[in-house]
């Protein structure tokens, strides 16, 4: 009789597997559609294909192909499925994105800050065509704090409810976004919260009910650590959990579920009774913590193995995350744009296939024979399961991963099992009698405490940054090929520590550093509607604004310094007061040290505002003199000069290096850009940064003819105001620039070299 091989065993071993899930089989085809269509396909490809697959399908049925038919119905369905979505997100685009209309909304949360206002998530009461539509309704300072159940009315200009460019240019619809709106004036009538919204009002209450009880940096962490809610995180704390590679404690996930399933079953009482009541219990949590992709995972995969023995089914953790993830896409196929979804299930996916392979029985390991060697193993073995699919997502979508988040892990993860039961029962009590949670909350401040402790003194350890770069991925592949002939048993016993000798060879030539040749970094962050420049020359860092209408540009500064190991910025300078140019400045200075702030001299309305920056920046601070200043970063030199006046005066830099030349006008209007021009001896300039995003009233032709730029580069989101305007756009058209706009490239690079400038 012939001897099996492995390859043998490993086809029988897959038609054993694929025999007895059938509905996992048909949840993965579905799932696969889904992907598929919303990154590759155009809406037509869909609709014939699908009718296609199900002709395909019904007749492999009828010859008794039941499976692949199945698989190739469900394949259809996916496809059909993404159509229905793409053509309703494209029907509201070409009809309703930059229209005007008054509309009635009742809103579904509270209202939270947004740049200079604040935002909020409603559904649209007015009868017609967006009736029952969400959207994500931007409204400007001075508007009542909203409520959920709060009935909202408002003249709204609506716009598209696509993200950022890249790989989040869908994650406004993966939230269920497909419309966003800005508001001018708003009228609040109070209104009573609908039952489905108590999950928010008893979100809220948590957060205060923690505010109440705990100073705010432990209070934030509590209220993120139980629920997922990382509005209140404190921005040394955030960027801490970011650099140690803990973001995740910090999302409702598996382990928040698992460790509300076990308290739970500790009560007394029948298994199949507790297994029924914790459906409802469930279902409320995942509504507590948003609805967030990874909860919803994670809720739906335990109701399926809780459910199991009730419905006398076997339960099979295969069958449960692939149907998990089908019900989700099935509610909305743009949560396949959704990096948390992925990250879920790739972590997930991975403990499920390769943990197994990676802890041996212990018979056979004499070390695994210890307590401490098991425990080891198994952390390993669990670090890499979790990591093996979804660490090439967090380096393509994120651009670094942390070099501490093993040890991060090992030291801070076992703890949580204790914390979080202990941190919900606090919340708990809290919200029903404050004075009877006092004591627990000063039982539960010791662990949160040090458990905060731990994780900032981690993140200033020093410590190694993946970068994203062909090299690093080709070394993930390989690496990932070992695990896998590993866990298969098909890399033989002498091999194993020669891959694992290559693996950690291969990964220290990838980290090694590759000299370019390069003078300078120049880099516009896509930040949406506002402004920020990353400057960097010989380990020198300036950074140029730092805002966001979207409040997003703190965060990604702080991810950008991260990823090129700058732990310091050594200028930071403000061009004028706009909350879209300086609201990332708390999240900034709360996660790294900067050594000079350079503020224009404040109007009147921005006094108050200078003096808070100047009390954050812990008094390094100045205002740039009228006669002007100069500045060194490496081989970049600054030239900082006041020009306007009103609202948009402040400051304009030119930066030079050589023959090359930068200017930014930040929001100079003509006049302001008129003042300059008389003020300072301006170059023919090889890069200038748009003013004011684009404006009619910015970037003018005398400017534009004195300067005679090669390239314009706009800093410009999502907005209101039309920016940027078209005719400032044919100004620089006929002036000979080519336009770079970060809503349509994303961030902007400029790497400049001895033999010149390179746009990326």
């Amino acid at each position: 009789m012939r001897e099996r091989t492995g390859k043998d065993r490993l086809l029988n071993l897959w038609r054993r597997q694929v025999a007895l899930r059938p509905l996992a089989c048909c949840c993965t085809a579905f799932s696969g559609a889904v992907f598929v269509s919303v990154y590759l396909m155009a809406g037509w490809q869909m609709l014939l294909a699908g009718g296609l697959l199900l002709f395909l399908g019904l007749a492999l049925v009828l010859r008794q192909h039941r499976l692949a038919g199945a698989m190739l119905t469900a394949y259809a369905l996916g496809l059909w499925v993404v159509w229905l979505w793409s053509w309703n997100t494209a029907d509201l685009e070409s009809h309703w994105a930059g229209r005007m209309e008054p509309l009635t909304m009742q809103a579904q949360d509270y209202s939270e800050p947004s740049g200079s206002g604040s935002s909020v998530e409603a559904v649209i009461l007015t009868k017609g065509r967006l009736s029952g539509l969400h959207i994500s309704l931007w409204m400007p300072e001075g508007t009542a704090q909203v409520t959920p159940g709060d009935e909202v009315s408002a003249i709204v200009t609506l716009h598209t409810g696509r993200g950022l460019p890249g790989v989040w240019q869908l994650s406004g619809y993966a939230n269920g976004i497909l419309l966003r709106g800005t508001a001018r004036t708003v009228q609040v009538t109070p209104g009573r919260v609908p039952w489905y919204l108590l999950p928010h009002v008893t979100a809220h209450e948590l957060g205060n009910a923690f505010s109440e009880l705990f100073d705010p940096e432990e209070a934030g962490f509590l209220l993120a650590l139980t629920i997922g809610d990382r509005s209140r995180l404190t921005g040394e704390l955030t960027q801490a959990l970011s650099d140690t590679g803990l973001r995740h404690i910090v999302a409702a996930s598996g382990l928040h579920v698992t460790v509300l399933t076990t308290a739970l079953f500790l009560l007394p009482g029948a298994r199949k009774r507790k297994s029924v009541a914790l459906v409802p219990i469930l279902v409320f949590y995942a509504a507590l913590a948003g609805f967030s992709p990874s909860v919803c995972r994670a809720v739906i995969m335990e109701l399926f193995l809780l459910l199991a023995p009730v419905l006398e089914r076997e339960a099979d953790s295969a069958t449960s995350l692939t149907a998990a993830l089908a019900l989700i896409l099935l509610h909305n196929p743009y949560a396949a744009a959704s990096v948390s979804l992925m990250l879920s299930f790739s972590a997930m996916l991975g403990l499920l296939t390769v943990t197994p392979g990676l802890m041996p029985p212990a018979r056979h390991d004499r070390f695994a024979k210890s307590g401490v060697g098991t425990a080891l193993r198994s952390s390993a073995a669990f670090m890499v399961g979790a990591n093996f699919f979804s660490l090439p997502l967090v380096l393509y979508c994120f651009g670094s991963f942390s070099g501490l988040s093993p040890l991060s892990n090992l030291v801070i993860v076992w703890m949580l099992p204790f914390l979080l039961p202990l941190g919900m029962l606090t919340g708990a009590v809290g919200i029903l009698s404050p004075v009877l949670a006092k004591p627990l909350a000063a039982l539960t401040a010791l662990p949160v405490g040090m458990v905060i402790r731990l994780i900032l003194s981690l993140s200033r350890l020093p410590h190694v940054t993946l970068l994203r770069s062909p090299v690093i991925f080709a070394w993930l592949l390989l690496a990932q090929v070992g695990i896998l002939l590993y866990c298969a048993k098909l890399l033989r016993e002498g091999a194993r520590g020669l891959a694992a000798a290559l693996a950690a060879a291969g990964l220290i030539l990838a980290l090694l550093p590759v000299q370019e040749g390069e003078i300078a970094r120049m880099e516009l962050l896509d930040v949406g509607q506002g402004q920020c420049i990353l400057l960097r020359s010989d380990g020198e860092t300036a950074v140029i604004d730092c805002g966001s209408a979207q409040n997003r540009a703190g965060y990604l500064l702080c991810r950008k310094l991260t990823a090129q190991r700058i732990d310091c910025v050594d200028h930071l300078i403000l061009t004028h007061y706009d909350s879209d140019h300086i609201n990332g400045l708390e999240s900034l200075l709360s996660a790294c040290p900067v050594s000079h702030l350079h503020l224009p001299y404040p109007v009147d309305e921005a006094q108050e505002t200078a003096q808070r920056l100047i009390r954050l920046a812990g008094g390094n601070a100045d205002f740039v003199p009228d006669t002007g200043e100069v500045l060194q970063v490496g081989r970049l030199r600054l030239r900082l000069l006041q020009a306007g006046s009103g609202r948009n005066s402040g400051i304009v830099i030119l930066v030079t290096a050589g023959a090359f030349d930068l200017l930014v006008t930040g929001d100079a209007d003509f006049s302001g850009e008129g003042e300059l021009m008389e003020r300072m001896a301006l170059p023919d300039i090889e890069v200038l940064v748009a003013g004011h995003h684009g404006s009619a009233t910015s970037t003018g032709w005398e400017l534009l003819q004195q300067t005679k730029p090669e390239s314009v580069v706009i800093s410009v989101g999502e907005n209101s105001y039309g920016h940027p305007a078209a005719e400032m756009l044919e100004r620089c058209e006929r002036a000979g620039a080519e336009v770079w706009r970060t809503d349509e490239s994303g961030g902007i690079s400029i790497l400049l070299f001895e033999e010149g400038a390179v746009f990326k």
